[in-house]
């Protein structure tokens, strides 16, 4: 039996015939509820000690940020995730109803069915609220990514996961934002792009897995 989380299988997915096909040192983050990644490092994807290594939806980025379901403040995962996204959307909203009309509307006139669907859709419609959430996240992804970056040096980043398959523009926006701000030789070469396999990774990924699994045997 070959037992893997879903994420690494996505990783495995992208890695072996996804958009990090052929290149042995990658990142794999896909944003959906959270952020999870898998880490290609030397041709061999990272475990951990105790088998946690990518858990860099807990990495820090504000001291002082809202705080995660893990307990800690100012995750990555805290401000970036997408059930960050829908807290910061749904407070805003209840707090003035009349910045957050077009997000009550498109949410059906309840602040609990906001979702980075209704903010992606009123960030594109031009509304201030809808706007401003999204450049909130793109913030909040630029500095997770840049510590990433920072931090392991790949040569690809690759952007996977429902927030990122909802708000494809976001990848540009990373783009600028860690070419800006990263250390210079860490992004000398690196590409940042979308997965390839899209919903599909898990799936190839774990399969991958397995047989990889069965032939060392």
């Amino acid at each position: 039996m070959a037992i893997c989380n879903d994420v690494r299988a996505a990783t495995w997915g992208e890695w072996l015939y996804g958009a990090g096909k052929d290149c042995d040192n990658l990142i794999c983050i896909f944003i959906g509820t959270g952020i999870g990644s898998g880490i290609v490092s030397g041709g061999k994807i990272l475990e951990g000690y105790n088998n946690t290594a990518g858990e860099i939806g807990h990495i820090t980025i504000d001291m002082n940020g809202p705080v995660c379901h893990c307990g800690n403040k100012g995750c990555f995962e805290a401000l970036a995730g997408g059930w960050a996204i829908e807290r910061d959307a749904r407070d805003e909203v209840t707090k003035n109803k009349d910045a957050g009309v077009r997000l009550l509307v498109l949410a059906g006139g309840d602040v609990k069915n906001i979702s980075g669907k209704e903010i992606a859709q009123a960030a594109l419609e031009n509304d201030a609220l809808g706007k401003a959430l999204l450049d909130k996240l793109a913030a909040a992804l630029i500095a997770g990514s840049i510590s990433v970056v920072n931090a392991f040096g790949p040569g690809r980043l690759v952007f996977g996961g429902g927030i990122i398959e909802g708000m494809p523009d976001l990848i540009d926006r990373i783009k600028v934002g860690v070419k800006k701000y990263a250390l210079p030789k860490a992004t000398a070469s690196l590409d940042i792009m979308p997965a390839k396999l899209h919903n599909d990774s898990g799936v190839v990924g774990a399969a991958a897995y397995a047989l990889l699994m069965l032939k060392k045997k």
